[in-house]
């Protein structure tokens, strides 16, 4: 008995230990693949409400600037951009402290109030990639904001250079007084003038016509066949008295009733 128990414990296998509950299979790592990403249409979409977003934070913002400069600009240049994390400033733009530095970059040093444009290229931008179509032109958007932006500014910095407040910004301030020191006031005015019309005409192909020369009521029309409708002094039974055209129904009767007297005054003779 006891050796059939030994080749009976020989023959039987030895129990596998049993996995616990908390013993879990490690996921696989997912790779991000950049292609797919890239062409997937939510990542366009995406971006296009990060533009649109970017749009009306710089619009905002430089609004903004043109009321609060005073007090905001000082602040700014003593600190630069260690007022991002500076504690301890304040500052009244809408937009903050993130608002009050970006607009002193854009408008105090760099093209003035023409960086209004730049707000309009974000914005083609992100509708474009937002409604995934061709809603805007953004190349000729973005010609429009490279010259308007370089005329606007120097034609700014050339107009209001003395003032407080910087129009033109620094980049325009330094080409108007270049073009000044190279072509003198007159030559510069003749030369912003030249440039600002002709960027208008290149974006907006206004129409310009010449007044044309008002005719006097009751003189003689150039057109021949045409008749005068307006005639001084003179009621219609007038004209048709004058022309011979009156009324040829009244002057038939009158002149049958002369005819009939006639005959009366023949038959009384003869009688």
């Amino acid at each position: 008995m006891a050796t059939k128990q030994k080749k009976r414990s020989k023959k039987s296998p030895p129990e596998k230990p049993k996995k616990a509950a908390t013993d879990l299979r490690p996921e696989k790592e997912e790779k991000i693949n950049l292609k797919k990403l890239a062409r997937d249409e939510r990542t366009w979409k995406i971006t296009g409400a990060i533009f649109i977003l970017i749009s009306l934070f710089l619009f905002i913002s430089f609004i903004s600037y043109f009321f609060t400069w005073s007090d905001d600009e000082s602040q700014i240049r003593n600190q630069g951009i260690s007022i991002l994390f500076d504690k301890s400033v304040s500052v009244k733009n809408l937009l903050g402290v993130l608002g009050a530095a970006t607009s002193y970059f854009f408008i105090k040093q760099s093209f003035g109030i023409a960086s209004l444009l730049i707000c309009t290229f974000f914005f083609v931008v992100g509708v474009n990639l937002l409604f995934s179509q061709k809603v805007f032109s953004v190349w000729r958007n973005l010609r429009y904001v490279i010259v308007g932006v370089l005329v606007i500014c120097v034609s700014m910095a050339f107009v209001f250079g003395n003032s407080g407040f910087s129009y033109g910004g620094g980049v325009g301030q330094m080409i108007s007084d270049w073009l000044v020191r190279f072509l003198g006031n007159i030559g510069t005015a003749a030369l912003l003038f030249i440039a600002f019309l002709a960027y208008v005409i290149w974006q907006f192909n206004p129409v310009f016509k010449l007044p044309k020369k008002l005719q006097p009521v009751g003189g003689e029309s150039n057109e021949p066949g045409q008749p005068e409708f307006a005639i001084t002094g003179k009621t219609v039974n007038d004209i048709y008295a004058e022309t011979g055209k009156g009324n040829s129904l009244r002057a038939r009767q009158s002149f049958s009733l002369s005819r009939v007297q006639m005959n009366k005054m023949l038959a009384t003779i003869l009688r």
